[in-house]
């Protein structure tokens, strides 16, 4: 527990302000964010009132309460961004990285996993022991960062989309000029049979 404003305001930047500047780049803030962060800085003004002021660690323990609610709905945010990446990730032919093994695709699977069982945690225990969820939802949104660091914006991922694009480019020539070459020799065929019947032709006479 907190009990000075230099611990809240370290948790407040190490934390908070972390995590919304990280939802911000992808969605707007929630309301409810915006709520819980003005009701922390109402608690520690109450400090400062002349006429009746309350207790530093009081207040300080109310702030943090309330800075903490305020992550909830960013930790949502990091989830649905996550869950988002990985589909997008799974539009890339996957089985190009590693020579096939498929070492890259599981490690992406058991990540998600990982994400999705720490959620499912986290707010089990959001109404049983608030702290604990808190640290939970925590860890998970670290995971949601290594997903986009360590897979989204990976090298690897970028190479097989570039590979898949290639294969798919080749493909598509290889088929137009094997139509082109299928509908000349349609079309000359009977050039094509009297060419080969005058070369045997002149074979057998020689």
């Amino acid at each position: 527990m907190m009990h000075d404003l230099q611990e809240l305001f370290q948790f407040y930047r190490e934390k908070v302000k972390v995590l919304y500047s990280y939802c911000q780049e992808y969605n707007e803030l929630p309301q409810e964010t915006l709520f819980e962060i003005n009701a922390a800085w109402d608690h520690i003004g109450r400090h400062f009132d002349c006429t009746n002021p309350q207790k530093l660690e009081h207040v300080v323990e109310k702030a943090q309460s309330h800075l903490k609610r305020s992550c909830l709905d960013l930790f949502k945010l990091a989830l649905k961004n996550a869950v988002d990446q990985y589909r997008d990730i799974n539009k890339t032919d996957l089985s190009l990285i590693d020579n096939g093994n498929g070492a890259f695709k599981r490690e992406l699977v058991a990540l998600l996993k990982g994400i999705r069982e720490k959620s499912e945690i986290a707010r089990k225990e959001e109404g049983r022991n608030f702290d604990h969820a808190y640290d939970v939802w925590w860890e998970m949104y670290l995971d949601c960062r290594k997903l986009e660091k360590s897979y989204y914006y990976s090298d690897k991922v970028k190479w097989a989309k570039k590979k898949a694009v290639t294969q798919f480019l080749w493909t598509i020539t290889a088929s137009f000029v094997a139509g082109i070459l299928s509908t000349l020799a349609v079309q000359n065929w009977n050039n094509i049979l009297q060419s080969v019947k005058s070369l045997l032709f002149s074979v057998t006479m020689h």
